[in-house]
């Protein structure tokens, strides 16, 4: 798909209509400072993606409300940006209209939710580097420029997979996906239970040889198991036997089920109650009045020590030489 002409109405820095043609292979596009440059730029952006970078990196949400409609534009005329693309199936018009502060699409005159292309957009980094960028470049910490310059470029999924090996190298359990946490987890509490418990010292001992010794670890595993259900039991009947064996035994302590009941409802009612004074009680007026406490203790520490503070200059005005409370001689310095 190669862009052919753009037509931009009553959108930022143009009131006007006004139509730009663009050469197949190259076109470029000069002027001085507030002639259009960047207003041409978010027009492109706007009518592809439906909102300008600038606008999604506000601070506010309204910081540049209303910016998108020229000032200058009659209140009963439409803004818009129209493009002409050329296809492999020829000539097709992109439409965006400026309806309040969404925008309209229209394909080939038909109105459209999204582009057909969309899905490809999606997956490619905006085409456009423009000034507000630039000035985010120049602010960003010196630490977070080479990611702000990856996200300028469209380099920003090749910056993570950068990162993601690079902590894989040096912090891999931040990385470790949660399955193969949980498998790790599951592996360290069987090593644990394995060097626990004597009967299993066989097992732990041929398991402990690593994955090279796995068939051993496995025989001695099924030696261990049929001595709890008879050696001539089959292989794939160990396990339920295994578990009726479990059954059995702990049936022998404990044959109850265990419920849970839920409250009754004045035991419900009780608990909401007290909720409700606990947040009624640590509410603002419990601050208000928790602050002038802590007031009043300041500043009665405060009227002690004014005291503590005169005490000592009319005992001084009597003995200047001497500290009023320890007696150590001081000078003029002191």
């Amino acid at each position: 798909m190669k862009i052919k002409k753009i037509t931009i109405k009553g959108f930022r820095g143009f009131n006007k209509e006004q139509s730009i043609d663009f050469d197949p292979r190259l076109t470029l596009i000069y002027a001085p400072n507030s002639y259009g440059k960047t207003s041409i730029s978010e027009a492109f952006e706007w009518l592809l993606y439906g909102a300008t970078s600038k606008l999604e990196s506000a601070d506010a949400k309204d910081e540049y409300k209303g910016s998108y409609r020229n000032l200058h534009l009659p209140a009963t005329e439409t803004a818009f940006v129209s493009l002409i693309v050329h296809t492999g199936g020829g000539e097709q018009e992109l439409l965006g209209k400026l309806i309040g502060e969404d925008i309209e699409r229209s394909f080939d005159k038909r109105v459209v939710s999204h582009w057909p292309f969309s899905s490809e957009m999606c997956d490619s980094p905006k085409p456009f580097v423009l000034q507000h960028a630039l000035k985010n470049l120049l602010l960003v910490e010196p630490k977070d420029r080479f990611q702000a310059f990856a996200k300028l470029l469209g380099l920003k999924d090749l910056d993570d997979i950068l990162t993601n090996v690079v902590k894989l190298c040096t912090k891999p359990e931040a990385k470790i996906p949660q399955e193969i946490d949980k498998l790790i987890r599951d592996i360290e509490a069987l090593e644990k239970r394995l060097e626990a418990q004597e009967s299993l010292a066989s097992i732990n001992k041929e398991y402990k040889k690593g994955l090279s010794n796995i068939q051993n670890t496995y025989d001695a595993i099924i030696k261990e198991c049929l001595k709890r259900v008879g050696t001539e039991s089959p292989i794939k009947s160990i396990l339920p036997r295994l578990i009726n064996i479990r059954d059995d035994t702990i049936s022998k302590i404990f044959s109850h089920s265990v419920s849970i009941a839920d409250y009754a409802g004045n035991e419900k009612q009780y608990v909401e109650d007290e909720v409700d004074f606990f947040l009624s009680f640590a509410g603002e007026e419990f601050i208000l009045k928790f602050n002038k406490i802590i007031s009043l203790s300041t500043l009665t520490k405060l009227a002690e020590l004014a005291n503590f503070y005169d005490l000592g200059m009319k005992i001084i005005a009597e003995h200047p030489g001497k500290c009023p409370f320890c007696g150590r001689n001081i000078d003029e310095s002191i």
